[in-house]
């Protein structure tokens, strides 16, 4: 049921209950880096810090760390990113990859079976709609209420 992946740093399979968490996670992450870098990089600005050679060297390692991970995030963030709005899960993905090459070859549009569109499937993953502030939050959503999963191409009663 909209398995995504197994993450080894949080220890838990990523999927249908957490995946929005998952996000947000990578998306504070990265927001936490960013402002590190930034702190990082203001600190160095000025010619007359004052700072030691111990502290400087901390600084520095700072900056690279969170530098390294805010870079690694943005790879894997931009890849859930493209999955949330179009409603795939990473198994999904490398599983519609021969469909997809074979719909090339064909000369033919390959569409995924499950996108709801982009407004529908940021809604599928976060459950509240891209302009409501709310999904930024990371308080638990009513997944009960959506643990129907719809799909574009099958009618259901």
């Amino acid at each position: 049921l909209k398995m995504d992946h197994h993450c080894p740093w949080m220890n838990n399979c990523v999927g249908a209950g957490n995946y929005r968490h998952f996000c947000l996670f990578m998306f504070f992450l990265a927001q936490s880096c960013g402002f590190v870098v930034a702190i990082c990089f203001l600190a160095f600005d000025d010619e007359g810090t004052g700072l030691e050679p111990d502290e400087q060297s901390c600084i520095v390692a700072s900056f690279l760390i969170s530098f390294s991970i805010l870079i690694s995030l943005c790879f894997l963030g931009g890849f859930h990113a493209y999955l949330a709005v179009s409603n795939q899960t990473t198994i999904e993905f490398y599983g519609n990859i021969h469909a997809r090459r074979m719909a090339r070859k064909n000369n033919q549009r390959w569409v995924n079976p499950y996108s709801l569109g982009l407004a529908g499937n940021f809604l599928e993953v976060f459950k509240f709609p891209f302009w409501n502030p709310r999904w930024l939050f990371p308080w638990r959503a009513l997944f009960a209420a959506r643990c129907r999963l719809p799909s574009a191409g099958v009618v259901r009663d």
